[in-house]
């Protein structure tokens, strides 16, 4: 017996010896890329849903006059972004006038104040619209916390104190959505 075991033993290691191997830990990684599925978007509309805004025709007004919008001029945000939004607005100078924060010769003013609802009356928004701030480039004159709610928005123009142009002029008024 001593015999097999001496003889049988070293065969034993030599061939478990050659079929174990040992293997260092190895490992990989990858990558997740995600995106937030949100959007910034606006529509100027008339306050029946249906129509762009287009044109507020402000009329004919003296020098120095202050116009705002009545309730029923209103331009209705129609909000579909998917986060919270800051409303900006910037005016654009037009042929022969510029915007400014006070009237001046050739100088207007345009003042934008924005609601979550319509206010009462005219007068309370008329009151609401000469405290407001004046808008030249991109200010903030608004914004909405909640994703896809409504704005209304309302206007006071006022003319400059003299003109150099005899003919009417056409303002352009940018509003921009960024994230709150």
């Amino acid at each position: 017996m001593r015999k097999i075991l001496a003889v049988l033993l070293p065969a034993l290691m030599l061939v478990g010896g050659m079929g174990v191997k040992v293997y260092a830990a190895d490992n990989d990684s990858f990558t997740i890329t995600a995106q937030v599925n949100s959007t910034l978007a606006i529509v100027c509309m008339r306050s029946d849903d249906v129509t762009p805004y287009g044109t507020w025709a402000a009329g004919q007004k003296p020098l120095s006059a202050a116009t705002p919008m009545l309730l029923t001029e209103v331009v209705k945000i129609v909000n579909t972004s998917t986060v919270a939004i800051n409303l900006s607005g910037t005016a654009a100078n037009s042929a022969a006038w510029s915007a400014d924060t006070a009237i001046g010769v050739n100088k207007y003013m345009l003042k934008l104040k924005s609601y979550a609802a319509a206010p009462a009356d005219d007068a309370t928004l008329a009151t609401a619209l000469n405290t407001a701030t004046a808008v030249v480039t991109s200010t903030i004159f608004g914004n909405i916390a909640t994703p896809a709610t409504n704005s209304f928005l309302y206007v006071q123009f006022t003319n400059p104190t003299a003109s150099t142009s005899g003919s009417g002029q056409s303002i352009g008024v940018t509003i921009t959505a960024t994230v709150l």
